[in-house]
């Protein structure tokens, strides 16, 4: 296992950074406090720091005389992250909203539970002997199906290719 210390502004700018990259409900949840590592799956993740906002937890370290050190690249605007970092969420909160990281933590707090619903019903339609017919699938749950079909073949899941795989499979003529 590997702890990490990804705190709610973290994941704020990585809901963000996938919000603006178009993903659905399983890329708007977020990290998880406990995932396996896309490096190495037999490796957990760790992120118990996820609730805390970084004032807290830099203030909670000084306190007990804890140090730590920040990567130079973080003040690099020419990385997505960073500009939404340095820029976008602090202009949000200060003309628009100061509880930013809070709302979307709770926005990726519903996807997650959201995906992991469409998850196990994709599963549960998978392993079915007798399944509902396709057609009568409801469209979000015809996604989580290919989803999951192009995954375990180690393809390319982006709703592009899912929607085109899932038209042909209702034999709709795809829309341009």
């Amino acid at each position: 296992e590997v702890v990490l210390a990804h705190h709610a502004q973290d994941q704020a700018e990585l809901i963000l950074l996938r919000l603006f990259r178009g993903a659905g409900s399983e890329g708007l949840a977020g990290m998880k406090e406990r995932s396996p590592s896309p490096a190495d799956q037999r490796v957990s993740l760790l992120r118990p720091f996820l609730g805390f906002d970084r004032g807290t937890l830099e203030a909670f370290a000084r306190s007990q005389g804890i140090g730590h050190r920040e990567d130079a690249s973080n003040r690099d605007l020419s990385i997505p992250r960073n500009r939404i970092r340095h820029q976008l969420i602090p202009d949000w909160m200060a003309h628009h909203s100061p509880a930013l990281p809070r709302v979307l933590a709770r926005i990726a707090d519903i996807a997650a539970h959201e995906s992991d619903y469409l998850r196990e019903q994709a599963q549960r339609w998978r392993d079915s002997l007798h399944p509902e017919p396709w057609a009568s699938l409801h469209v979000a749950l015809q996604r989580a199906i290919l989803r999951m079909e192009l995954i375990e073949h180690g393809r390319n899941a982006e709703f592009e290719t899912v929607e085109r795989l899932r038209r042909a499979r209702c034999g709709s003529v795809l829309d341009t």
